[in-house]
């Protein structure tokens, strides 16, 4: 309503940029000063707006709907606009001498409510038990020293009321001329019209722990107000806001905080698991955790699992570890979680063994991770029974650095990625590595001696007989430790980055049960007349189906060149294909595909089918050669069939936003109805006028409960305001975090400063009205 009534007066062309408001002069902000009881008009408590923090007043959140009622008890309400002009709508606004307000604070919004639309700014010039006066910002007398600028014009507008011992205030007298010129274009700027609707903080805060940053909240914000002239407040207090919540978010100690939301998780959901690990002096030393959909996803895919650490995900420098396994869709999903205090063996081995004991003792059957030395002896120590493999992407980022003597260094590389990967058999890739040896000098070189004396842990051909669900490298856990870039940063809280945890999972499993409606829900079209084909689709997931048509589509790059039939009755066939590199020239590999007729057992020797769970091209062209149909069972992975039952997609997630206050879910809640009443209308004027009668007429019977408002008015209509038939709530007062150390009088100041405060007050400290003077803390 405020801002309805802003724009009809002064229409759109209000526009006003942070560079015209400066005009060279060092911003100074404040919002609203205050005195104690008894307090004579030389002296203010100002409540400071700096770029860090902002002291509020809750009171002030329904500032816009406390100007609503006052119209509305003034028969100045939004349906009879038209009758009156812009000065007609702010004059109704003005207090009138003999009005009764139900508290101070009821004053206090009216009054700046109308000082927002004049163009000027409120002080609380005295505040007691009897008397309460309110005055023009500028309502001081300059300062006989002037440092910078001055805002003080001893204006002369102020209300005075007096206070009833029941609470109530009644204005006792009114002056509304000012000496200054108003501006309320630039009321946006002043110091007690910059506060945020409750409206605004909740839409900045939701953002806030959705993952928003800064910048693009507040722009956000921008265009729904159709620009930042409308807005209301500048983008300093938005930033300031956000940065208040946050502080209040985490509220405690990092490792108390994150302590007291694990025992609420665990409230939530009985079986998540976490466990916290201290050092002698009770400092948090590692910690590690995981929820009980993971749990049950691992009984599915415990297969195959990456394990890797990143940096800079929170201000104490502490490793993120993540256990990341592959789900039906082919999808990452977390399996574990832990923030560990070094990455050495003894905190790797204090994870895996507490991990380990929260997936009831199952090892996973290939672990693929870095070559970090700690990490290998922990996986040694913990999980013996498992096949570890080294991240080759880790290899082959170091062939820069150790290959960087070699007199051609590009040949080097290309003969290296070529042993690594086009060898079919380990006499092959042993024969190959030899000769790349010979052809460049390397015979010497310690890296590579290394790196073959261990080949069983990271070469494809010793591994590749073993399904890994195409993995190669820690890719997926480094995927995963991307998404949070934007989320969390190097200064973020431990808690804040468990926060954020949350709603990696929660995506993650939106993006898991969209992939089960791809597959269970639509079809895949063929790409080829084969009826193979529509059987495999028919069983795969969606996700797995696209990968099946990729090789499909490359049949017609194979020839079969020769079929040689065993004495065991083996079909022995050579498949040359012709594959195209680097979008320049084409080369030939020639693979052999070995086809039982009995028993319908086939194999390739480039092993694709046993490293990633799908048929590779060379036996599809097998199968189109041999004019086979249907494939058997048995080679259609349980893991990847769209069908199968996941007993972990029947979990419901608990996490996700574990900061969501209950009055927050309540806000949302409610949000929720009126936005369905808002859509339900916006096609229809008639229902459009129906909600906004309704809405107001609701505003009005809430605040009625609420907060009361004007009691009497004795208006020049002679109409009387509505009366509070209920109390107003009393609620908690708001927790507040300020900014460095708190304001106390044992400050040290100056023996200048403490004679310039002595004569100007004329007193001393005997009888002083303002702040104490800390007699004996002067500093020459």
């Amino acid at each position: 309503m405020m801002n309805e009534i802003y724009e009809k007066i002064f229409g759109d062309n209000h526009e006003l940029s942070e560079e015209d408001n400066n005009n060279g002069e060092e911003e100074y902000d404040v919002t609203v000063e205050e005195e104690g009881n008894n307090n004579d008009e030389e002296e203010d408590d100002v409540i400071e707006e700096g770029d860090d923090v902002i002291e509020e007043d809750d009171a002030n959140n329904n500032r816009e709907e406390e100007a609503t009622v006052i119209l509305d008890s003034n028969g100045v309400d939004g349906d009879n606009d038209d009758d009156f002009s812009g000065e007609d709508l702010i004059a109704n606004m003005a207090p009138v001498k003999g009005m009764e307000y139900d508290s101070k604070e009821s004053l206090m919004i009216a009054y700046q409510d109308y000082a927002k639309l004049q163009g000027f700014s409120v002080a609380i010039r005295s505040s007691s038990s009897k008397y309460y006066v309110l005055a023009c910002f500028k309502g001081r007398k300059p300062k006989d020293v002037i440092t910078k600028f001055t805002r003080q014009t001893q204006c002369p507008a102020r209300v005075n009321c007096i206070v009833k011992t029941n609470g109530k205030v009644i204005v006792s007298n009114v002056e509304l001329n000012h000496n200054h010129s108003l501006e309320p274009q630039l009321s946006m700027f002043m110091p007690g019209n910059r506060e945020l609707s409750l409206h605004m903080k909740r839409l900045l805060e939701s953002r806030d722990i959705a993952g928003f940053r800064t910048c693009k909240n507040v722009r956000t914000l921008e265009v729904m107000a159709g620009g930042p002239q409308n807005l209301g407040v500048t983008e300093r207090v938005c930033r300031n806001f956000i940065d208040k919540r946050r502080r209040l978010r985490l509220g405690e100690g990092d490792a108390k905080a994150i302590h007291g939301l694990f025992l609420r998780m665990q409230l939530q959901d009985k079986n998540f698991f976490h466990i916290m690990d201290v050092d002698d002096e009770g400092r948090l030393r590692n910690v590690m955790w995981v929820h009980s959909r993971s749990i049950a996803a691992y009984e599915d895919f415990h297969d195959v699992v990456s394990f890797d650490t990143t940096y800079l995900v929170n201000k104490y420098k502490m490793p993120l570890a993540t256990v990341v396994g592959v789900n039906q869709h082919n999808q990452s999903i977390l399996l574990g979680c832990g923030l560990l205090s070094h990455e050495q063996s003894e905190s790797f081995k204090w994870f895996f063994s507490n991990w380990l004991m929260a997936m009831k003792g199952v090892q996973p059957t290939a672990m693929l991770t870095d070559q970090c030395e700690s990490i290998k002896i922990a996986v040694k120590a913990v999980f013996p029974m498992t096949i570890h493999r080294l991240c080759l992407w880790h290899i082959a980022s170091k062939i820069p650095q150790k290959f960087k003597g070699v007199a051609d260094f590009h040949s080097c590389s290309s003969d290296f990625y070529s042993t690594i990967y086009n060898s079919l058999s380990i006499a092959e890739f042993e024969s190959r590595w030899t000769d790349f040896l010979s052809k460049h000098s390397l015979h010497n070189n310690r890296w590579l001696k290394d790196l073959f004396d261990e080949k069983e842990n990271w070469a494809p051909i010793y591994l590749n007989h073993i399904f890994w669900a195409g993995m190669v490298s820690t890719q997926r856990s480094e995927s995963m430790h991307a998404f949070f870039d934007g989320f969390v940063n190097s200064k973020s809280t431990l808690k804040l980055f468990v926060e954020q945890y949350e709603i990696a999972m929660q995506n993650k499993i939106q993006k898991e049960m969209n992939a089960d409606y791809q597959s269970k829900c639509v079809m895949l079209k063929p790409v080829s007349t084969f009826q193979w084909e529509k059987q495999l689709l028919s069983e795969y997931t969606h996700n797995i189906g696209l990968l099946l048509q990729v090789e499909i589509k490359k049949i017609s790059n194979c020839n079969v060149e020769d079929v040689a039939i065993g004495e065991d009755g083996v079909h022995r066939c050579k498949i040359k294909e012709m594959r195209l590199v680097q979008n320049v020239f084409h080369k030939e590999y020639t693979y052999t595909v070995e086809y039982r007729p009995f028993g319908e057992y086939i194999s390739c020797n480039c092993r694709r089918y046993e490293f990633k769970g799908i048929f590779c091209v060379h036996i599809f062209k097998v199968l189109v050669y041999k004019d086979i149909n249907h494939v058997h069972d048995r080679y259609i992975m349980k893991r990847w069939r769209a069908r199968e039952y996941r007993p972990h997609s029947s979990i419901v997630f608990a996490g996700g936003y574990p900061h969501m206050t209950e009055e927050f879910k309540a806000f949302q809640d409610m949000e929720r109805s009126f936005v369905k009443c808002a859509d339900a209308a916006i096609t229809d004027p008639r229902a459009i006028k129906m909600v906004k009668e309704t809405h107001e007429k609701l505003l009005v019977d809430i605040m009625n409960i609420n907060r009361g408002g004007l009691i009497s008015n004795p208006s020049p209509n002679g109409e009387s305001a509505r009366i509070s038939t209920d109390p107003p709530a009393i609620l908690d007062p708001p927790v507040s975090i300020p900014r460095g150390r708190p304001r106390a009088d044992t400050r040290l100041r100056s023996n200048f400063e403490i004679n310039t405060t002595h004569n100007r007050r004329g007193r001393g400290q005997t009888g002083s009205r303002g702040r104490r003077s800390n007699h004996g803390q002067g500093v020459a």
